[in-house]
């Protein structure tokens, strides 16, 4: 299974709810991504990488896995802290650090509309 592009993301639902994104592994078929719904707070600090990506996972309001294979179907599954392997959790300290190739974002410009956005 072929996947070309950001393995963390930073996504915000029709509902206005945020969500980090984490490749975690994959199939011969698909690629499995941890969806975390975190607050403003909590994506301001990351993307300062005042907290690591261990600390949202810990800290995420609600936590999904999903299973995205070849044809972009999709199985949804619930999920929490407790219910992770070792192997499912990033190293201490792992923090936002590089934008992919081709890729870009203006990391300051986001944290302040986050800024503005908490405070309206």
């Amino acid at each position: 299974m072929w996947y070309d592009g950001p393995l963390v993301a930073l996504y915000r639902a029709m509902d206005g709810d945020l969500y980090i994104v984490s490749w975690q592994d994959c199939t011969d078929t698909a690629n499995i991504w941890l969806w975390l719904s975190i607050n403003r707070e909590l994506a301001i600090l990351y993307l300062r990488k005042e907290v690591d990506l261990l600390a949202c996972i810990k800290k995420a309001e609600k936590m999904f896995m999903a299973t995205v294979d070849g044809d972009n179907n999709t199985q949804w599954e619930a999920t929490c802290f407790a219910n992770l392997k070792e192997n499912d959790l990033p190293e201490p300290g792992c923090v936002l650090t590089d934008v992919a190739a081709g890729e870009s974002c203006d990391i300051t410009g986001l944290i302040n509309l986050l800024v503005a956005e908490r405070a309206a």
